[in-house]
């Protein structure tokens, strides 16, 4: 047989008979608290305690990647709405800017003078004078247009009523039935 089992045999109960008073941890109790850590059973308790640990590091972790994808694509969406709210701000402010320049042409009309308002006003009466007469002129020139057409038309009917009377004479008269 041989001797290395059986003196670590005595040496492990010798061990085991300080765990009682030894730390189990061998940051601790050094060799003798590794190997009653190893004998009771508490490194591997604490083994499972520090993986269930780190497993629930791991599941904060994962819930704030995702809370923090989230809150990403929020601030994205928050950026969009500020510069869509940017682009509607600048349009209206253009808007104003025209709107302002609309009411100061508005003011110089306003301020023209009532002679210039009077010579407007009478040259407006001047040309729907003048375009009065023309309307006057074209009736009358489509009065006498159709006059024209008439006339043509009369001739042209003369025309034709002589036509029919040559006719009419040069063909023999017929005879009476019986004569």
């Amino acid at each position: 047989m041989r001797p290395g089992p059986l003196i670590a045999l005595p040496l492990f109960g010798i061990l085991a008979g300080c765990c009682t008073t030894a730390s189990t941890d061998p940051r601790e109790g050094g060799l003798v608290g590794g190997v009653c850590g190893q004998a009771t059973g508490a490194y591997s308790d604490r083994l499972a305690q520090r993986r269930n640990a780190l497993g629930d590091l791991d599941e904060i972790e994962r819930r704030f990647v995702r809370v923090a994808a989230q809150e990403r694509a929020a601030a994205e969406a928050a950026t969009r709405e500020v510069d869509d709210l940017n682009d509607r701000i600048a349009q209206a402010q253009a808007a104003v800017r025209e709107t302002e320049q609309i009411l100061g042409r508005i003011r110089v009309m306003d301020e023209v003078s009532e002679a210039e308002k009077r010579r407007l006003l009478a040259e407006l009466a001047s040309l729907k004078a003048a375009l009065d007469v023309l309307r006057d002129e074209s009736r009358e020139m489509n009065r006498r247009q159709r006059l024209r057409d008439l006339e043509l038309r009369e001739r042209e009917l003369e025309e034709r009523s002589r036509a029919l009377e040559r006719r009419t004479r040069r063909a023999p008269e017929p005879s009476a039935p019986g004569s």
